[in-house]
């Protein structure tokens, strides 16, 4: 299996990332290989990952750069690829030309099968971006996915509707299949749990405009106005122009007393994070699955969250959803669940039960067994 996966900045745990990590040290079967940018790769083995390198690119550019940028370098690699050794299967790990390009040439070099994957809505949201970027984003997806529909001989996506509008862009549909994300439940199972959850509101991810990072700061804004003593804690993290831009609107709307930054938490600190916390805030705007939140659920908190079409499939009623963007009914849920502790310990029972059903053991299963009816072995 070889994997290409451009643009992953050192240091920045998301949930493709994650993914990354347990689908290559759990599909056992398999001898995993990776292309990617030398740092990524170093850190990315820092954290465990079990697959070789089978080309690394010298440079330092992040996923913060320019689109034409990551091309430059992806294009670059093309030049420079010589075969190593054979290949049955290669990941195109987003749909992203930087990744793209370089999986196609290896599927036409070595004759391998090539799987997309589709982990975000198929063209991007314009939330939180300039008309600028919007636009070359658009452009990278849509020929992205027009070389995918020509060359994929399988494309892996992680909600119904983001399956349907790959139907719709003309990809034949049994080439199209979903899968999941999962958690560590062991890991969460091996925490104790906490009795007295100290912090009334939790936020844990990646912190970027997408993630609606700056929302919250609105949102306890009116938590705060009728409950003065409510705390919300932040973790993960994020652009250092991003942490100090939150840190001066925390400042401006006289909370800094109320809202308290944690930094990144990984590991069994994050799990005791997560089990301190009564409520956990997702305010993403292009989530497909959410392992956050899905962690958070499995540690007990009750979640109020954006909608999101691929929740209901995955969540059902185990969560609160406001509609995308209506900060008012994201605070009025969140006020709801703090006046009657009764309910918020219901939801966060229900919602245990559901997310501890997901587990990448199951997952990876998954996946290996669509590799192995793609590949004949």
């Amino acid at each position: 299996m070889l994997f290409v996966r451009f643009g992953t900045r050192a240091g920045i745990i998301g949930g493709g990332v994650t993914r990354l990590l347990q689908i290559t040290n759990l599909c056992k079967n398999y001898k995993s290989y990776l292309i990617t940018q030398v740092t990524t790769f170093s850190w990315l083995k820092k954290l465990g990952l079990k697959a070789e390198p089978y080309y690394l690119v010298k440079s330092e550019w992040t996923w913060k750069q320019e689109i034409p940028a990551l091309i430059f370098s992806a294009l670059n690699s093309i030049l420079k690829m010589k075969s190593q050794m054979p290949i049955d299967v290669i990941y195109a790990f987003t749909h992203s030309l930087p990744d793209v390009l370089p999986a196609i040439w290896m599927k036409i070099k070595t004759g391998a099968k090539l799987v997309g994957y589709v982990q975000t809505p198929p063209l991007p949201s314009t939330h939180a971006r300039s008309l600028f970027e919007f636009l070359l984003l658009s452009f990278d997806h849509a020929i992205a996915l027009l070389l995918l529909r020509k060359y994929a001989d399988l494309m892996i996506t992680f909600n119904d509707q983001n399956a349907r509008e790959l139907i719709k862009m003309g990809f034949p549909e049994n080439r199209v299949k979903l899968s999941g994300y999962g958690i560590d439940t062991s890991e969460i199972k091996s925490v104790k749990d906490i009795e007295e959850r100290k912090n009334d509101g939790a936020f844990l991810g990646r912190l970027a405009p997408s993630k609606g990072i700056f929302e919250l700061v609105k949102i306890w804004k009116k938590i705060h106005a009728l409950k003065p003593q409510a705390k919300l804690e932040i973790a993960g993290p994020g652009a250092e122009e991003v942490i100090q831009k939150l840190r001066r609107q925390i400042d401006e709307a006289n909370l800094s007393s109320n809202i308290i930054l944690r930094g990144p938490l990984y590991g069994k600190d994050k799990i005791r994070f997560l089990k301190s916390s009564k409520i956990f805030i997702n305010l993403g705007y292009e989530e497909t699955w959410c392992i956050t939140m899905c962690e958070a659920m499995a540690c007990g908190c009750a979640v109020v969250t954006y909608a999101s079409p691929a929740y209901e499939r995955i969540y059902g009623d185990a969560i609160l959803t406001a509609k995308m963007g209506d900060r008012e009914e994201i605070a009025n849920k969140i006020l709801f669940l703090l006046n009657y502790d009764t309910e918020r310990r219901k939801l966060g029972v229900k919602a245990s039960q559901i997310a501890l059903s997901y587990d990448w053991e199951k997952v990876a299963e998954n996946e290996c067994r669509l590799v192995k009816l793609l590949i004949g072995k």
